[in-house]
């Protein structure tokens, strides 16, 4: 007799209300991108690029870690391989808003540097193994 109430099922719950906060913060990103670019439209175009870009790329990271728990509720091994990428897009996202800002240092830059190196090798690393272990017989 199977349990009517599994921890697969409670799994499979929590990551559907996690996906439902992620959406409700994609949507609080959109709408607080469209009033801030309506905020910035006095202050000229520079101002309003650099607000678009800064949201835009924080609705990437939470789209990077929504395909991430989209993927692990449905039991599939790319989670990793998703959240890897969100961390990669909001390094990136915080080296584009720190040279809008002009407040960066080479360290920071390098610090930076050296943190999406060593990210990237591990994705490269986890893809390719996954490539390797799926051809196998």
């Amino acid at each position: 007799m199977k349990p009517k109430f599994t921890e697969e099922d409670l799994v499979r719950y929590i990551s559907y209300v996690i996906q439902a906060l992620l959406m409700v913060g994609l949507l609080f990103v959109l709408g607080d991108t469209a009033y801030q670019v309506w905020k910035a439209l006095p202050l000229g175009p520079a101002s309003v690029v650099e607000v678009t870009v800064d949201n835009a790329l924080l609705a990437v990271v939470l789209l990077e870690i929504l395909m991430s728990m989209i993927d692990f509720a449905r039991g599939k091994g790319r989670s990793v391989v998703y959240v890897m990428d969100a961390t990669l897009s909001f390094i990136l996202r915080e080296i584009i808003i720190e040279i809008f800002g002009r407040t960066f240092s080479v360290a920071d830059l390098a610090a930076y540097g050296g943190l999406i190196a060593v990210i990237s090798l591990g994705r490269f690393i986890l893809v390719r193994s996954r490539k390797w272990d799926a051809q196998s017989p």
